[in-house]
This record gives C-alpha cells, sequence and structure tokens, in this order.
C-alpha cells in the first residue's frame, strides 16, 4: 500500500483527488503511517483544503522526520507546503 500511494499521490494531487489519497493513508495502519515522513507529508498535501490545523500537525511531523533522517529535499517540501498553507489561511 505505501509503494502504491508514494507513487501515485503527486498524480492524483494534480488532479485533485484529494479525498482518494486521504482515504488511503486512513487505511494505513497508525503505526506505519506516523513513522514515515513520506507518508506524514502526503496526508498534510491531502487534507489541504478540508482541515488546516491537521494539516500543519502532519506537515510539521515530516519536516521533523526529514530533518532528522538528512533528508533535505523532503525537509524542504514539506516546510514549503506549510509556509503555503499559512499564507492561505
Amino acid at each position: 500500500m505505501r509503494r502504491l500511494i508514494l507513487a501515485s499521490a503527486e498524480r492524483l494531487m494534480t488532479r485533485g483527488w484529494h479525498r482518494t489519497l486521504n482515504a488511503w493513508l486512513r487505511a494505513m495502519p497508525d503505526d506505519l503511517s506516523l513513522a514515515d515522513p513520506w507518508l506524514a507529508y502526503w496526508r498534510g498535501v491531502a487534507l489541504v483544503p478540508f482541515d488546516a490545523a491537521a494539516t500543519h500537525a502532519h506537515l510539521e511531523r515530516a519536516d521533523r522526520q526529514f530533518v532528522a533522517a538528512a533528508r533535505s529535499k523532503g525537509a524542504y517540501l514539506a516546510w514549503i507546503a506549510n509556509i503555503e498553507l499559512i499564507c492561505l489561511e
């Protein structure tokens, strides 16, 4: 499921299928989705139109996890997504 989500997430978001991606992510066990920064990132992105507070929480978690793992690309994407959400609010 993780591979399917990560392979499809960007395409789903460009098509506006936020609810589909969010449903897939909710189907993941919490222990897996909370430990994976990419799943946290995509969960935050999928929630942008629906729940700003939850979006911030997921993106901040993803950013912390990316920084801890020294994954600069992911950390940058999570940080930018959070800044964009702040501007939208």
